[in-house]
């Protein structure tokens, strides 16, 4: 009996490690810039997508959170600089010519 149990509980983490290897692959051949960047981009979502799946993790769920996090992320930004603009566009001149001295 104590086998089994150990054997149910090995499986989870071998399949983690092999999706994460998978991902990993195809993450690195993306990187490298080769011909199938777009599929190898979407074979590491698609195998991140089902392996958290698997451990009950809505992914669905996730992107529409971060999608709402990010719109108001931009709604605040908005209201700032409409509250400010002097000072937006100050912060971006100075972070324009911060950028321009570290790229000469």
């Amino acid at each position: 009996m104590n086998s089994n149990i150990r054997d149910f509980t090995n499986k989870p983490t071998e399949m983690r490690k092999s999706d994460a290897d998978k991902a990993s692959e195809a993450v690195a051949r993306a990187a490298r810039g080769g011909a199938n960047t777009t599929r190898d981009i979407a074979e590491a979502a698609a195998t991140a997508t089902a392996t958290l799946e698997e451990f009950g993790i809505n992914t669905d769920q996730m992107v529409d959170a971060a999608r709402r996090r990010t719109s108001d992320l931009q709604d605040a930004f908005a209201d700032a600089v409409r509250a400010n603009p002097l000072r937006s566009v100050a912060i971006a001149a100075v972070a324009g010519y911060i950028y321009a001295l570290t790229r000469r």
